[in-house]
């Protein structure tokens, strides 16, 4: 019964990552400058794609990241994503970070 538990709880999980996702769809970032447009899209792939991760996490290895973690890790593969595909110029992590200024 436990391995059904662990089946059961990813469902509802990725059900509720459907329904935020679906609200995700509408973020278009009308304010954001346009040098930014880019990362702006970007975001909450990344987000989706990290919460992905931390369910499968959760759900079958039994294993947590903080919320600071999280955050980390959701920063720093947002900061590759951008830094190998859009032509966003930023020479460090720091950089990077401090470039959110939307």
């Amino acid at each position: 019964m436990q391995k059904f538990s662990h089946i059961s709880n990813a469902t509802e999980n990725r059900i509720l990552l459907q329904q935020r996702g679906n609200l995700l769809m509408f973020w278009e970032g009308s304010r954001v400058r346009k040098d930014k447009k880019q990362l702006w899209k970007a975001a909450p792939l990344c987000l989706i794609w990290c919460l992905l991760i931390e369910i499968n996490r959760r759900t079958f290895d039994g294993k947590e990241q903080s919320l600071e973690r999280f955050k980390n890790s959701f920063l720093n593969l947002l900061y590759f994503w951008v830094d190998h595909s859009f032509p966003v110029y930023v020479d460090t992590f720091i950089d990077f970070v401090k470039s959110f200024r939307l």
